[in-house]
């Protein structure tokens, strides 16, 4: 036991001298002075992006991303609930069970939502 004491302090003390005569900001990792300002529609680099238009998409796509989008929110959500479930009921879930169920309850969070957005839609028109 005292050996391994004595180990484990002279490797600490070699470490904590090697860390004393390290550079804190050594010149390879030091952040570059940027000279150009940078301005809207520049990347750092120079490069010009444009914005997406409005109807550079189909509708379509725009409701399966809003789809995914809230299903892949709420899975994390769903599975601490379903975890909390499991936990009141006196059993210990395993992790792809409520996964699967968690994945489950966040499809069905998603369809509902597609549903609503539709049946409002076709309220508004």
């Amino acid at each position: 036991m005292k050996k391994l004491l004595i180990v484990l302090f002279f490797m600490l003390a070699a470490l904590s001298s090697a860390f004393c005569a390290a550079e804190l900001n050594p010149p390879a990792f030091e952040v570059p002075q940027q000279e150009k300002e940078i301005t809207m529609g520049k990347t750092p680099s120079g490069f010009d992006y444009v914005l997406y238009e409005e109807n550079e998409f189909p509708e379509w796509m725009q409701k399966l991303r809003r789809g995914e989008v809230i299903f892949f929110g709420a899975v994390p959500l769903s599975y601490v609930f379903v975890s909390l479930g499991y936990s009141i009921a006196g059993q210990s879930g395993k992790f792809w069970p409520m996964l699967g169920i968690s994945a489950g309850i966040s499809a069905a969070v998603s369809l509902i939502d597609f549903i609503l957005g539709e049946v409002e839609g076709k309220r508004a028109d």
